[in-house]
Formats: structure tokens, sequence, C-alpha cells
């Protein structure tokens, strides 16, 4: 997986969770919404967590994060399904209310993740 992180799938959505849950909330925009990384660059969104290196080089502060794994799928050779679970866990990341964080992570683990970590239950848990 090119410009990725080591780690299988369920490593990095394990890392990328307890990352978001650590730095205590979303990574947002000038406009509220989730970005690759925050307008003033201390927080990630899930995928970015996922990246090896920089992200803010290049990032776009006012596309949303969901875009980023769309956007840079090709950049980074994703197979169809990491893809699927980049965008699970993307979406994971990007609601803020609870019931809608626990939807999503019951699609991850539909996708085959394990979302049975204390992380996971605590990021639903953060939410509204």
């Amino acid at each position: 997986m090119k410009y990725l992180k080591q780690g299988t799938l369920q490593e990095l959505c394990d890392m990328a969770v307890k990352a978001i849950v650590a730095q205590g909330g979303q990574s947002l925009n000038a406009r509220g919404e989730c970005a690759p990384v925050s307008e003033c660059g201390t927080m990630k969104c899930a995928f970015s967590h996922c990246v090896d290196g920089d992200t803010s080089v290049g990032a776009d502060y006012h596309s949303t994060s969901w875009g980023v794994v769309d956007a840079w799928a090709d950049r980074f050779e994703l197979s169809t399904e990491e893809l699927s679970v980049f965008r699970g866990l993307q979406l994971f990341h990007d609601y803020t209310r609870s019931e809608y964080r626990a939807d999503k992570a019951a699609k991850l683990s539909s996708l085959g993740m394990d979302t049975t970590g204390k992380h996971y239950q605590q990021w639903i848990n953060m939410g509204e």
C-alpha cells in the first residue's frame, strides 16, 4: 500500500481510531466540516492518520475529509477492499452523533474489521 503506514487494514483502522480518540475530536476546516487536517494543523481525519508522511502538503482545508479518500485513492493505489474500509473508517470519524457512529462501526464490522476494541466504543461515546 504505497504511501500508507505499514500494517494490516485492521491495524491501520485501530491506529486511526486510537488517534482520533486521543486528539479529542474531529479535524475541522473553517466552515466546521471534517477536513483531512484541521485548519490549525493540529488534528487529522481518520484516513490521514493512516498516511505515512505529512498530509498537510497538498491538503485542501476547504474540502471534506470524505473526499480525501476518493481523491487520493489512485495516489495511494488502494484496492477495492481498502477503499471500502477507508471510506467506512472516514464516515465513522465524520459523524458527530453517537448513534450514527455506532451504525458506521457496524458497517466497518460488516467489511471484516473488528470494532469491539475499547477505542471504537470511546469514539462512539464521545459523540453527541
